[in-house]
């Protein structure tokens, strides 16, 4: 004799459907959340080495000027060198702050996600 089938059935099947197919959503919304996260990490670990640069160049080239070993001339191209890494790093804090609102946005589609 073959199984009874009862008429809830099918939605007990779409209800489960759609609770795994929710489930896929979330586990996709957070897998982007976690990797935007992890790229800003890599961006400011960026920013930190770019001012620890600009700073170790920043002293051997005030060791030059103390010493004479600079003109006139290298003095200009090295403020010149440090002004242009100073405006690099301002970059970088752009693109940080631009990738804060990108993670924002993720944490909003997780938020929604887990709302549905």
């Amino acid at each position: 004799m073959a199984k009874e089938e009862y008429r809830l059935n099918a939605l007990y099947g779409l209800r489960e459907r759609t609770k795994e197919e929710a489930e896929r959503v979330l586990a996709q919304a957070m897998r982007a959340l976690k990797e935007e996260q992890t790229r800003l990490e890599e961006m400011e670990a960026e920013l930190e080495r770019m001012i620890a640069s600009r700073k170790a160049k920043a002293k051997e080239y005030a060791e030059k000027q103390m010493r004479g070993e600079m003109s006139a001339q290298a003095m200009i191209s090295a403020q010149s060198y440090l002004e242009r890494l100073k405006e690099q790093e301002e970059a970088q804090k752009r693109t940080i702050e631009g990738q804060h609102r990108v993670i924002e946005q993720r944490e909003k589609d997780v938020a929604r996600c887990r709302q549905s």
